[in-house]
């Protein structure tokens, strides 16, 4: 979700510029300083964005492993079994 916010949000900027938005973009320092932005953005959103799609398919690979339902199972609740396996191990060890 924080990905795809940030994407959009990296969207609207970079169209905000290149429409020349006079209404809220009228300062040419600060289009200077956004152009700046989004040359080192634009690797770093593309870069996050591979980084975020290989991160789900590992994640799903895992859950599979372990013969879980990538479509119904939730990252909290995957990782809170482990917390709760490796909490209760701990005391009882």
């Amino acid at each position: 979700m924080i990905v795809a916010f940030l994407f959009s949000l990296f969207q609207l900027i970079t169209s905000k510029i290149a429409l020349g938005d006079n209404l809220s973009w009228n300062s040419l320092v600060l289009n200077n300083v956004l152009q700046s932005f989004l040359t080192v953005a634009e690797t770093q959103m593309a870069e996050l964005l591979r980084l975020h799609s290989r991160m789900k398919q590992e994640y799903h690979k895992v859950l599979k492993f372990f013969g879980e339902d990538p479509a119904r199972m939730r990252i909290d609740d995957f990782f809170g079994t482990f917390t709760a396996f490796i909490s209760d191990f701990e005391v009882k060890s």
